[in-house]
């Protein structure tokens, strides 16, 4: 987990940068194998069974299956998580067991790739679930598909804009005041265009939240800086 800074950083505000700067600039992360399909980690978690030969196939080399939600600290080190819905996540919620795991996950880690699946329909209560994920798919999904959407999923990790609007839009859920978050956008984009790891200012912030929570928040920003300055 990352470390956090217990000093207060108090920068000035009047030359602020925003996410928008990035698109201005048409930032793209320079090395595309940063996440791809030979390090990215994928974790099933299926009481069932899952064919992770078929991934394995695919060219997919860090992958791993359980039949059991058991903490959430274990999720961290994935990049991409899929997740079956029955008789995973019980003790959690014994109505939607993996649904309701899955939007735990995505809450506390915003800007994983976790995915819902199921061999069969679910009530329409379900999509309240559904909608807070980043996608959903049936087990019957064929190999094309499955590897398309796959593929998907790690451009979007390597997307420093994707990765900031998903971090932004879980702090605007905790009601940060936009002032803290703009900050944080501000050395998160600073880091980008410089070139340089300023995730200490961004960790430094005081949000309001425990050391614990605000760093799973920021994980996924902090880890694309440190990436995007070694590629």
């Amino acid at each position: 987990m990352l470390k956090l800074l217990t000093k207060t950083f108090k920068p000035s505000y009047n030359k602020s940068l925003t996410i928008d700067r990035l698109k201005t600039c048409n930032t793209q992360i320079r090395n595309v194998s940063m996440k791809d399909k030979k390090n990215v980690k994928i974790l099933i978690i299926d009481d069932s069974g899952f064919d992770t030969d078929r991934l394995e196939r695919l060219g997919y080399k860090d992958i791993k299956r359980v039949d059991s939600f058991t903490s959430m600290d274990d999720m961290e080190i994935y990049d991409i998580i899929l997740c079956d819905i029955n008789g995973v996540a019980k003790d959690m919620n014994e109505i939607y067991q993996g649904a309701a795991l899955a939007k735990s996950i995505k809450d506390t880690y915003p800007t994983k790739i976790v995915v819902i699946y199921s061999s069969k329909p679910q009530k329409p209560d379900f999509y309240e679930y559904y909608k807070e994920v980043d996608d959903v798919i049936k087990k019957t999904i064929n190999t094309t598909d499955l590897s398309d959407k796959l593929n998907k999923y790690i451009l979007k990790l390597n997307d420093p804009i994707e990765i900031w609007n998903a971090t932004k839009e879980r702090l605007n859920k905790y009601n940060i005041s936009s002032k803290t978050i703009a900050l944080m956008e501000h050395y998160y984009v600073k880091s980008i265009l410089k070139n340089k790891d300023y995730t200490s200012e961004i960790l430094s912030i005081d949000c309001g939240l425990s050391s614990d929570v605000k760093s799973k928040l920021l994980l996924g920003a902090c880890e694309l800086v440190k990436l995007y300055i070694k590629s």
